[in-house]
């Protein structure tokens, strides 16, 4: 994992290296040389720019040979530098941008959600949209089908879901309601867990219109006039202080990247949902079209015994 980060002024500097006798002249030195400083925090490799140029893209295509990651965290007022971004991309380098801590936080989302409409969630129609089985969507549709019941898969592969469907009605008697069908397979659904549909897709459905839908991978927008629901398309977290080492990253990385970083590791979801469990990560709101959902615009479309569909 490599910290990036811009180093704007000679404040920004001294948060990284403490203050000491000439930091002004190091911080001007190093900015007018185009230099690229390496520290490491807490075992961390932390790079910091002074410039973004292309020299500044040569000298950091060196260092990434020497250094075996490709996984890159960048600093806030690096996350939408569109020059860093498409250099990074044509290196190879994988960005963390909060998304797949996102995808492994469905547990914490639908018990915010809850918590928000003050509505017992084994009441909701939960849907799952997504056309692959990785690890991570296996895991959620097994926790959610057994705890909550009331679940939908809505797939273009069914044959793909065909040995969960098996194992979940042979073992615990579940069935799960697996179907592509555009018309109805939503027309139902409370909660909506978009993993990889896109908005094309999305949008054809006949879809509850106070529904809540959760999409993990990407922004998606509802064109449909009709629908009064919720689009989430991002959340925060609150950063556990038990990594309070990572005390010099916090106040310049978006805190969903920085824990983003802290777990993401090569191991099983389990083992990843186990440590979000265990760090006691909490939501601390979900952002929507207009930034923060507020939390009357979740008591706005509560259930009612009449739901009104697109």
């Amino acid at each position: 994992m490599v910290y990036i980060d811009l180093v704007n002024s000679e404040k920004e500097f001294n948060n990284y290296l403490e203050k000491a006798n000439g930091s002004k002249l190091i911080y001007l030195f190093n900015k007018f040389t185009n230099r690229i400083s390496k520290i490491s925090i807490n075992g961390r490799t932390v790079l910091l720019l002074y410039r973004l140029n292309e020299r500044t893209l040569k000298k950091l295509g060196k260092i990434f040979n020497q250094i075996n990651s490709k996984t890159v965290c960048l600093s806030q007022n690096l996350e939408e530098n569109k020059v860093l971004i498409n250099y990074l991309n044509e290196n190879g380098n994988s960005i963390l941008n909060g998304r797949w801590l996102f995808s492994c936080l469905v547990d914490k989302i639908l018990e915010y959600i809850e918590n928000a409409q003050q509505e017992d969630m084994q009441e909701k129609e939960i849907a799952i949209l997504t056309n692959d089985l990785n690890e991570i969507q296996a895991e959620w549709i097994f926790r959610i089908a057994t705890k909550y019941k009331r679940l939908s898969l809505i797939t273009k592969e069914v044959d793909k879901f065909k040995k969960i469907e098996e194992h979940l009605f042979d073992e615990y008697g579940i069935q799960l309601n697996t179907t592509s069908n555009e018309r109805k397979g939503l027309k139902n659904a409370d909660i909506i867990l978009n993993f990889n549909f896109s908005e094309y897709s999305l949008n054809r459905f006949n879809i509850n219109r106070k529904a809540i839908i959760v999409n993990f991978e990407r922004e998606v927008f509802m064109q449909n006039k009709g629908f009064n629901g919720i689009v989430v398309n991002y959340y925060n977290i609150d950063f556990p202080r038990k990594y309070f080492e990572y005390e010099k990253l916090i106040n310049n990385f978006s805190e969903n990247v920085l824990y983003e970083s802290i777990i993401y590791k090569k191991t099983n979801i389990k083992n990843i949902i186990k440590q979000i469990e265990n760090d006691d990560i909490n939501i601390k709101r979900l952002i929507g079209i207009r930034g923060e959902i507020k939390k009357q615009e979740y008591s706005k479309i509560k259930k009612v015994k009449t739901i009104d569909k697109i």
